[in-house]
């Protein structure tokens, strides 16, 4: 449902008024995304087979018995004689306007049969598929049905001046299309418009407040006032050119350093975008916690600047949930979404709508995590799922990138093709930090599988069966699904015999390379760029089947085993329906476990059509360098906008130095700790303060941070641990205040949690220390993605001439990305002062001389420790002298 400023209509499918209008019951995750996919493709592929009967003449008529059936003040019937020879048309496009209570609504869909009789008559069929007894159906039809047939029936009688019309419903279970039921009723024209209204009148609420909101808010956010004071000039540089990008429906990918105030140069020019009616809905997609509160904060501000946009920030079901039964069961959460375990999903739908207009009509425009939660607890109805229809009615979505880009969890409300909420409504995606996007979209689609997991479940399986005496079946298995499930195989231990097999021939893969160390494991890779087809089809035959299983077995003592395995199958078949030249296979012996993983390499062409979604998308970061080589993995085309802004802060007060006197490569780290810990002495001795200093690996990092403790002892020292708790790393920041007079080092890992996403402006930081160039580790994924990236991203030279870019995607770029950020946790505000010391003698050479920020340019090589406590000690006096 959206509004045409065009024509002053709000405009509507068949399919989506009757759903809204008759929308009831309980949530019930036990069928799953991907299984309702399944059946929406079968039933797409049922009606065409039924339309064809239809158009050779087969099914016009019926011979069943006549089944009364009371509805209102008529009498449904099922027809005993066959109707005469008719014309039939498929795929009948109908419209119908009208005005009520003030709003104009435009009405279309497709009748998927219209037929006409030489007697005189006509006859309007709508086709459902089911996967239960289509006989039952055709005697007791949903409410749902019987609207979208009786509107069609409607539009027809008001376009050809019909006085009645004959009402098909038909019902066919797919692969038996020759066995159809339907079931017939006669409905006079007054009789439609009276049910059609009726229909109409269920969904005003919301309607009226659409269309109050689009004609009212639409001009507002139009002529939007910019909610601060003063516009900084690099700020205002990108806002500009983001409206214009947007308004061109391009993409832009753009590098904001901090301070430019990124959240509201990107979000103010899209609500202006909304204002001129170039999109419906605005996404606001990020990575972290932190910059979710900065999109909510930005919004709240528009608000109080006279724009009253809506937004709604979607958290995490696990995050949302208040079912204590489901916190404590042990099991994925949403396995309790039903109306069996949960009491917040029994009903849902009876009382969700009352739920969102009592948030809408409580005053408040911008709705808070905490804000849906309080009222979901109000009115008893999960915070969850509140959230995600809550975001029907708001112009701004805040969400994590999974909502958009994961393929388990992405808002098929809004994103899947060919469902009533994406007809017609236009979209604007913000993604925040784009640079965390390449290796995140990475991880989702790429899934493994591990010998050891599979085989553990299986001997699972068969203790309760031989413990037991029977299969998996639990007691108190619930028997409300459908005939599919009923008649389908069973889970049993056996089942996994198939997959065992063929993860243990994979290990053949690796004989070349398998070595036995001195205990006796056997180690051994391989690595191929080819899809293991029969290990793909195996899985899926048996991710099918778990899915089943866990469907109809909630509270199953196996059923966090079998839960576990098939979230991996389910990772895998996902990876296998993407796998093509982007992808590689990658096999690991270790024991007596084969781990197999299909492992994207090249997520480009994955992102680029879910990013066309939109009609305008910018992604930006602080740290987008290059920004070819960002645009290039994250999906852009040649018509996508480049764009570096300039940082908003004075250049004179970062100082950043290079000692390029110390190899911190892997075979050099062990002899570099010393020179490593003078240089860390130099720079916090140059002035008091509050410093972090990064390295490569907990390895390195103990080392050298050992060497430190032992010489400094009056040193105050924080150290990141592996595995640190959300208090700990709490505790670890906070550390780093203000007003401290004690001198502080902290001891971290370079790409770890301290290394963005971390606000500590003035005093709080004033110095990093970055110890090697970030390239990640070797292994033999970023090898092989470094040979795919040889072969596929070549520079031409001069001479006609080319080079691979392997090694820089795979390894320079995304270290050098690691760099940068850790570097920019230093001067946060105007009047900060900081500094930034590189450790490593590459940073004075090809390629990172040309991947430095242009605030970077009084950059400076500085050589020993000695020198460097000069070059740093000079600044810090000229710092003082300007204060």
């Amino acid at each position: 449902m959206h509004y045409n400023p065009q024509t002053d209509f709000i405009e509507i499918s068949v399919r989506e008024l009757c759903a809204l209008a008759f929308k009831g019951g309980s949530l019930d995750n036990r069928v799953s995304p991907v299984n309702l996919y399944r059946r929406a493709e079968e039933g797409r592929e049922t009606h065409e087979k039924l339309r064809a009967l239809r158009e050779a003449g087969k099914g016009l008529g019926g011979t069943a018995e006549p089944v009364r059936r009371p509805r209102g003040s008529e009498e449904i019937y099922l027809p005993a004689e066959p109707l005469p020879e008719p014309s039939y048309h498929a795929e009948v496009v109908l419209r119908h306007t009208c005005r009520m209570d003030g709003v104009a609504f435009s009405v279309s869909g497709r009748a998927d049969g219209v037929w006409y009789h030489p007697a005189g008559g006509c006859v309007v069929e709508e086709i459902k598929s089911v996967t239960g007894n289509a006989d039952y159906y055709a005697r007791s039809p949903r409410e749902s049905d019987l609207a979208q047939l009786t509107c069609y029936g409607y539009f027809l009688c008001a376009a050809k001046g019909l006085d009645r019309i004959t009402l098909r419903l038909t019902y066919v279970r797919p692969g038996q299309e020759e066995k159809a039921y339907f079931a017939d009723s006669v409905m006079t024209a007054e009789q439609l418009a009276g049910a059609y209204s009726a229909i109409l009148r269920m969904i005003l609420p919301r309607a009226k407040d659409l269309y109050e909101r689009e004609t009212a808010l639409r001009k507002t956010a139009k002529r939007a006032i910019f909610p601060y004071n003063e516009v900084r000039d690099a700020q205002q540089d990108m806002i500009r050119e983001c409206w214009r990008d947007m308004r061109a429906g391009k993409t832009l990918f753009a590098e904001a350093p901090t301070g430019i105030g990124k959240t509201m140069a990107t979000l103010y020019p899209a609500v202006r975008c909304f204002g001129e009616g170039k999109c419906d809905k605005i996404f606001y997609l990020t990575a972290k916690n932190a910059t979710r509160r900065e999109a909510f904060a930005a919004v709240q501000k528009l608000n109080e600047a006279t724009t009253p946009i809506r937004a709604c920030v979607i958290t995490a079901r696990e995050s949302a949930c208040i079912c204590e039964t489901a916190k404590s069961g042990g099991n994925r959460l949403s396995t309790y979404c039903n109306p069996v375990s949960c009491p917040f999903a029994k009903g849902y739908y009876d009382r969700v709508e009352s739920v969102i207009f009592d948030l809408l009509g409580s005053g408040k425009t911008v709705f808070s995590g905490l804000d849906i939660r309080a009222a979901a607890k109000k009115w008893q109805v999960c915070p969850y799922e509140l959230a995600l229809d809550l975001s029907d009615l708001c112009e701004v979505v805040i969400c994590d990138y999974n909502y958009l880009f994961s393929p388990a969890v992405y808002l098929r409300r809004y994103f899947t093709e060919g469902i009533p909420h994406t007809e017609g409504h236009r979209y604007i995606f913000l993604v925040d930090e784009a640079h965390n996007l390449p290796d995140r979209a990475r991880d989702m689609y790429s899934g493994a599988l591990s010998l050891a997991e599979v085989t553990a479940t299986q001997d699972a399986m068969h203790a309760w069966e031989t413990r037991i005496g029977t299969d998996l079946i639990f007691p108190t298995e619930d028997a409300g699904y459908d005939e599919e499930d009923k008649t389908a195989p069973r889970l049993k231990s056996g089942s996994l015999d198939d997959l065992i097999g063929v993860l243990s021939r994979m290990s053949g893969t690796c004989a070349e390379s398998t070595v036995v160390d001195t205990d006796g494991v056997r180690h051994g890779v391989s690595l191929d760029r080819s899809q293991p087809v029969t290990l793909c089809e195996t899985a899926r035959n048996l991710s099918t089947l778990c899915d089943r299983w866990l469907r109809r077995n909630q509270g199953h003592p196996l059923y966090a085993a079998v839960d576990s395995l098939a979230a991996s199958l389910r990772s895998f078949r996902t990876a296998a329906d993407y796998y093509d030249r982007r992808f590689a296979t990658f096999v690991e012996v270790e024991g007596e476990d084969v781990r197999v993983k299909l492992t994207c390499l090249d997520p480009a062409g994955i992102l680029r059509p879910i990013l066309q979604k939109a009609e305008a998308r910018v992604l930006f970061s602080a740290t987008l360098t290059p920004n070819d080589y960002f645009a290039d993995i994250l999906g852009g085309d040649r018509d996508s906008v480049l764009v570096n802004f300039e940082s908003p802060f004075p250049r004179d007060r970062l100082c950043v130095a290079v000692c390029d006197g110390i190899s911190t490569r892997f075979e050099d780290r062990d002899k570099s700790c010393r020179r490593i810990m003078s240089c860390i002495a130099a720079t916090v001795s140059a002035k008091r303060g509050n410093y972090m200093v990064y390295f490569p690996s907990y390895a390195y990092l103990e080392k050298v941070y050992t060497l430190f403790e032992k010489k400094y002892p009056s040193v105050k020292t924080v150290v990141q641990r592996p595995g640190m708790t959300y208090a700990e790393r709490e505790a670890f920041i906070a550390s780093f205040t203000p007003d401290s007079d004690e001198l502080l080092v902290g001891f971290c890992v370079l790409g770890g949690s301290f290394s963005e996403g971390v606000d500590l402006p003035g005093r709080c930081l004033i110095g990093t220390v970055i110890v090697g160039v970030g390239i990640p580790a070797l292994s033999s994924e970023r090898n092989i993605m470094r040979e795919y990236y040889d072969e596929t991203r070549v520079t031409t030279d001069p001479e006609g001439g080319g080079e691979g870019e392997g090694y820089a995607y795979a390894y320079t770029y995304p270290g050098m990305n690691h760099v940068l950020q850790a570097a920019g946790r230093v001067i946060r505000r105007p009047d900060d002062y900081g500094v930034v010391v590189l450790i490593d003698d590459r940073y004075t050479a090809e390629p990172y001389l040309h991947l430095y920020p242009e605030h970077w340019e009084q950059i400076s090589a500085v050589g020993d420790a000695p020198s460097l406590y000069e070059y740093l000690a000079a600044f810090w006096e000229g710092a003082k002298e300007e204060e």
